[in-house]
This record gives C-alpha cells, sequence and structure tokens, in this order.
C-alpha cells in the first residue's frame, strides 16, 4: 500500500502496487494501469498517453491511426481555441465590463487576463452557438466540446453571464472549460464544460 496524490484533494487511502503497476483510489473509486491514470489525470487520450511516455522516456512511438479520429480531435481541439477567442475577445467589450470591473477588484491585471486566456460568456442562450453556426463548425464537433446543451427545445449554450476559464493539458492545447457566475443569485457559482 502506498500513497499517490489525490487530484480531488479528498483525503483518502490510495492503493499503489508498484509491481503489477496499478493504482486504485478508495475515495472516488478510481482506478486501473499508468495508461488509465494519464489519461484521467491529464485527459488525454490513450494515443496521447501513448505518445506522452514515449516523448517522456525517448522511445521511438510509430502508431498508425484512424485519419478519421485523428481529424475529429483536431478539429475538436480548433473548435475550444476559437471558442477560447471569442470569450477572450467578448471580455474586452462594454458586454464584458463589469467582469473587467469584477477582476480589477480582486487585483487581476489586465497581464494575467491575457495570459490566462479568460473572458466571458455574456447572458446569452445562442451566442457561441450562432459564433459557431457561423463559421461553419460541424455539430458533431459543437456536441463533442461540452459547450452546448441539447434538449428537446433546442440547443443553447451551457455557459452564460460567466466568468470563462480555459483548461489546458500538458501540451498547452484547450480541452474544456470552467466558468464562475456573475450573478450572485446563480445557484452554481462554478460550473465546468463535461469531459
Amino acid at each position: 500500500i502506498g500513497y499517490i496524490h489525490h487530484w480531488f484533494q479528498v483525503a483518502s487511502l490510495e492503493y499503489l502496487n508498484l509491481c503489477l503497476q496499478i493504482y486504485h483510489c478508495f475515495g472516488c473509486n478510481a482506478g486501473g494501469n499508468v495508461f488509465h491514470f494519464l489519461m484521467e489525470y491529464e485527459k488525454l487520450s490513450f494515443v496521447e498517453v501513448i505518445k506522452y511516455l514515449g516523448d517522456r522516456y525517448g522511445i521511438s512511438v510509430s502508431l498508425e491511426n484512424s485519419n478519421k479520429n485523428k481529424d475529429d480531435l483536431q478539429r475538436l481541439r480548433e473548435f475550444h481555441t476559437n471558442s477560447t477567442k471569442f470569450y477572450e475577445s467578448l471580455i474586452i467589450t462594454d458586454l464584458g465590463s463589469s467582469v473587467m470591473k469584477y477582476l480589477e477588484n480582486r487585483n487581476i491585471s489586465k497581464n494575467t487576463i491575457k495570459e490566462f486566456q479568460l473572458g466571458f460568456a455574456h447572458n446569452s442562450w445562442d451566442s457561441l452557438l450562432k459564433f459557431s453556426r457561423d463559421n461553419g463548425t460541424p455539430v458533431e464537433v459543437m456536441d463533442k466540446s461540452g459547450l452546448f446543451i441539447r434538449t428537446e427545445r433546442g440547443v443553447f449554450d451551457r455557459f452564460r453571464n460567466r466568468l470563462m476559464f480555459p483548461i489546458h493539458n500538458h501540451t498547452g492545447q484547450v480541452i474544456a472549460f470552467g466558468g464562475r457566475a456573475m450573478d450572485k443569485s446563480d445557484p452554481a457559482k462554478y460550473i465546468n464544460s463535461p469531459e
């Protein structure tokens, strides 16, 4: 038995067996091998984990992969990048003035805002949706992005009236988003896009 760093910061006993190269967390019931651990912890695909480990340990990795899967992942990453730029553009408009004031009151500089690519999702049900459709984003990419909610009434933006934080993987690519409510009456102060 050993202890490993728990990414949820919950005090729990975790099992780490170096001989078998497996782990198990009794706090969240996560477990598996090194590949599964890195997929969960770093939010990488299996192929990305193989490449990451190969690079880290100086092992040449040559993978034959489906061009479709690679293209799908590339389109999703490009969409996340474009969405980040969209949110960044809104924070510096009149729509984002209250968010800029909030950040200023928290002593967060404009350089920090730029460095961390903070943005703003204004109080609209479909601003990112319209932006995405206008730019020809495929429906499949929008569905996989986690930035929209699909109901029987239609599709709408997941994030509204929120300070936006892009979440990056170890290579600096945006893989998800977190959003802080700007309306104090919103019951969900923070929400994240799903995995």
